[in-house]
């Protein structure tokens, strides 16, 4: 389990930084520092982190037939690597306002 986790969190930084390259417009590495510095790239790997442990230790993962490996583990993270901003409305919305 926690060579899938690490597997992962690196498909989130993967995630994260494909995400940036799109928006970055020729200035990758000056995005990525600021993604560093508001810190943002560590946001997607502790979504990452805790979905892949959802799915791996929960009914949920075991009703899809996608089964529990390295390829699930790194399409998750890689998943919330890109859609990290739209995990967390989705659950601040979730939450309410506070």
């Amino acid at each position: 389990p926690i060579a899938l986790s690490v597997i992962a969190i690196f498909g989130a930084l993967l995630g994260t930084m494909i995400d940036i390259a799109f928006v970055a417009n020729g200035n990758f590495w000056n995005a990525i520092a600021n993604s560093v510095s508001n810190g943002k790239i560590i946001i997607a790997p502790g979504l990452a982190l805790v979905l892949f442990n959802v799915y791996e230790y929960t009914s949920i993962g075991k009703n899809f037939t996608m089964t529990i490996s390295w390829r699930s583990a790194l399409l998750i993270g890689t998943l919330c690597g890109l859609a990290e901003d739209r995990i967390l409305a989705a659950l601040k919305a979730l939450l309410g306002p506070s």
